[in-house]
């Protein structure tokens, strides 16, 4: 058996989507693994193609072969950080999801080393259940970054768990917004936000 892929098919596919959310949202291209046996290189050129200008990968090995093959643009890893991988994240310009105190820490102390500042994306945990600071600790969160002098909050995310249940993705957003609400509050503002999958985007 053979799987045949059609590249501008899916450069067409990034492009509707982009026409489908507006031209003020921009379009995060995921491309775990392997672009789901698409083949990540290909896959990420061909939404290049279609307008795609950010890429989202689920860990620290698939960002480096976005890297490696000349990928410059911003790339997003979007699973847990762990410590042995904060230098290489910093190192290669990546986009971690943070979630907790303790990957932020991480980070501030890689960046300081190699005296740059971090790009982050701070992670919420709204019902997904795998990782990201809980609203009710947003504040706390946000505390530490303002005092990590290697660490910049570029955006805000969440995780849609059931994106075809409107009334749990509702709460979900609920959630999302009032830890954004509490970053803000705390000084810290929310910046780029994302949280919705191709299935909540349609």
């Amino acid at each position: 058996s053979w799987l045949e892929i059609d590249l501008e098919a899916i450069a067409e596919n990034v492009r509707r989507f982009r026409f489908h959310v507006g031209e003020k949202t921009q379009v995060i291209a995921v491309l775990k693994a392997d672009a789901y046996g698409h083949g990540a290189i290909p896959t990420a050129q061909a939404a290049l193609a279609g307008g795609a200008r950010r890429f989202g990968v689920a860990n620290l090995d698939e960002a480096l072969e976005l890297r490696a093959a000349g990928l410059l643009g911003p790339i997003h890893v979007l699973g847990p950080l762990f410590f042995a991988d904060a230098s290489t994240v910093v190192e290669h310009d990546l986009i971690p999801s943070v979630g907790d105190t303790e990957q932020l820490s991480w980070l501030n102390q890689a960046a300081l080393a190699q005296r740059k500042v971090a790009t982050i994306h701070l992670k919420v945990d709204t019902g997904m259940g795998r990782f990201g600071v809980l609203p009710a600790d947003a504040a706390t969160l946000a505390e530490q970054v303002r005092e990590s002098r290697g660490i910049r909050v570029e955006g805000t995310c969440t995780h849609m768990s059931k994106s075809r249940d409107r009334t749990f993705s509702r709460v979900q957003l609920d959630r999302f917004r009032e830890a954004c609400s509490l970053f803000e509050a705390a000084g810290l503002p929310a910046g780029i936000r994302h949280a919705a999958n191709s299935w909540a985007a349609i």
